[in-house]
């Protein structure tokens, strides 16, 4: 039997590459702040009513939060909205393609986290998995041209794209090893049986997480750019519409992660990479190279370990 997590995190990548695609159509009406934060303030609405409705459903208590919670929503909430900060620091540079590329290590680098803050190792198989996997993402980023040949390509493994990168990565894996332990941190009503309350963990964890960056993003915004949270207003339809299904697919990315380790899950959820890679071909006609082919199969086979030896 197929475990839950695996079809929550492939529906959560699904989701997250139509809210990316959303976020795109913002572009000229939104600035990349606002874009970004659009995300995190039209989502707090479904988070409100998806843990209101988990509540309701096990007819329980909202689950009591200590101060690991607090500290864990604190760390993962900056981190991640650090980690965006250094996308958009990597946009400008020529080597964005690079960045993008070495940030694509974050399963890898949570792992490591979850291994000094959680104490949850990783089975040699699975690692074998994750390697395999994050090997084909940045050879798919070779292979698309995000890094030079030769010595050129030796060299761009210490520029500023490929730091910016690695930091991304790093901090993305911080966040979901933090949101992880967040949930984990829950105390949940006695009347429930155990394991039964993992979505009322992840929901509650999820509405936490948003209203604390949309904190972030109202301050940014009204300090740094601050007519454009009247147009993120004016713009509210398709805000609403990224919002929607940035917050569908977070609740997938934190059920997983609240059921399962975050290495293994940010792991599976390099199948976006796959699911823009067949947009690109099916909707626009755009072929896959040689290299390109090589990096998908090299993902595949590394999520098909990861799912088949867990």
């Amino acid at each position: 039997m197929i475990e839950a997590w695996i079809p929550l995190t492939i529906a959560a990548a699904f989701l997250q590459n139509i809210r990316s695609s959303l976020q795109v159509s913002l572009k000229g009406r939104l600035s990349n702040a606002g874009a970004t934060c659009v995300r995190f303030f039209f989502a707090v609405p479904v988070a409100l009513v998806a843990v209101g409705i988990t509540r309701e459903l096990h007819g329980v208590p909202f689950p009591e939060a200590d101060g690991r919670f607090l500290l864990s929503i604190l760390v993962g909430g900056t981190a991640q909205v650090l980690a965006t900060a250094c996308l958009l620091m990597a946009a400008t540079l020529r080597n964005f393609a690079v960045a993008t590329a070495y940030s694509k290590t974050e399963p890898i680098l949570a792992a490591v986290f979850g291994l000094v803050l959680l104490a949850e190792p990783i089975a040699p198989s699975a690692g074998l998995g994750i390697a395999i996997s994050v090997a084909g993402v940045i050879g798919l980023g070779v292979a698309r041209g995000a890094m030079p040949g030769g010595l050129g390509r030796m060299a761009s493994l210490f520029d500023r794209g490929a730091v910016l990168g690695i930091t991304c990565g790093a901090l993305f894996g911080l966040a979901a090893v933090s949101y992880r332990a967040a949930s984990l941190s829950l105390q949940l009503s006695a009347d429930l049986e155990p394991g039964a309350g993992f979505l009322l963990r992840s929901t509650f964890t999820l509405a936490w997480v948003l209203i604390f960056q949309s904190a972030i993003g109202v301050l940014y915004l009204a300090v740094r750019e601050p007519g454009e949270l009247g147009r993120i207003l004016t713009a509210w339809r398709p805000a609403a519409l990224v919002g929607l299904s940035g917050a569908l697919a977070s609740i997938g990315w934190f059920t997983a992660m609240t059921l399962e380790n975050a290495a293994y899950v940010r792991t599976l959820g390099q199948v976006e990479l796959l699911f823009a890679l067949g947009s690109s071909r099916f909707f626009l006609g755009e072929r896959l190279k040689r290299g390109e082919l090589l990096g998908v199969l090299a993902v595949l086979a590394g999520l098909l370990l990861l799912i088949a030896l867990n």
